[in-house]
């Protein structure tokens, strides 16, 4: 009997049981062997991408008959994908277009439409593939989901601020989040970007900075108050920080270019 890929990594995984999800199989997979799927598909510090790819599709074969738990294993199985960048693709012989994060996405969601990680995840692949209508569409869903949740309405928040539209709306979201959780960083950063958008840079240099201090592991919030510097000709102010931020983490700069944020 041959084995799928997926059954010959959990044998090397040790996921003896998995393997009872060869084409040939009738009977149902013990339980233990679903936890193991769901370990490895989980993740941690020594398991290579691949593997954990391998382990979510072992989880979905074995999950099938229960709909949210198969959710589950699409939505983190599309996340290592597009972690890995194995997202839109065209077969150069027919001119097919493929997009196995979005495929997992759409049907964790068709699976469970109230999946809130799945639309939040959807909503950001949809967002760096440039479908900011799709994006929105997400966000407003997931927000209508959890009214109250201060980083749905930032990520809404700062989706408006980088495609530069809705503006006000944008701001209205960020007032929102801060008034139910007044240290959410991502709330500040969002209202740093639409501020800079509105060209009101002292307000965007004050909320980057606030940000920032919040959270020193955050070199976008570093690079945008430098960003905000430069508006207030603060040169000086401007390179050291961009210096920093660029120290930690040096593509943070053409994250702001593909931004459209001079």
């Amino acid at each position: 009997m041959r084995l799928k890929a997926a059954c010959r990594a959990a044998l090397v995984l040790g996921l003896m049981a998995a393997c009872a999800l060869s084409a040939e199989a009738k009977e149902a997979p013990p339980a233990a062997g679903t936890m193991d799927a769901a370990a490895v598909c989980a993740g941690g510090p020594n398991i290579a991408y691949d593997v954990q790819i391998a382990g979510c599709t072992i989880l979905i074969q074995m999950t099938a008959d229960t709909p949210a738990a198969k959710a589950m294993g699409l939505q983190r199985r599309a996340m290592l994908r597009a972690q890995r960048g194995l997202s839109i693709s065209v077969d150069a012989k027919t001119g097919v277009r493929s997009d196995p994060v979005m495929a997992d996405l759409d049907e964790a969601l068709r699976l469970k439409p109230d999946f809130a990680e799945a639309l939040q995840s959807r909503a950001q692949v949809r967002f760096q593939e440039g479908e900011y209508n799709g994006a929105l569409s997400d966000y407003d869903a997931l927000i209508a989901l959890k009214p109250r949740e201060p980083v749905a309405l930032s990520g809404r928040a700062l989706f408006r601020a980088v495609a530069n539209r809705d503006l006000d709306l944008a701001l209205a979201d960020c007032t929102q989040a801060l008034a139910i959780d007044r240290r959410s960083v991502a709330a500040e950063f969002s209202r740093a970007l639409v501020w800079y958008r509105k060209g009101e840079f002292d307000k965007a240099y004050a909320d980057f900075d606030t940000a920032y201090r919040q959270n020193h592991a955050l070199p976008s919030a570093l690079f945008g108050r430098a960003l905000s510097e430069l508006r207030l000709d603060r040169k000086a102010e401007a390179e050291a920080d961009m210096k920093a931020a660029t120290a930690v983490n040096p593509a943070v700069a053409d994250q702001f270019l593909r931004w459209n944020f001079p």
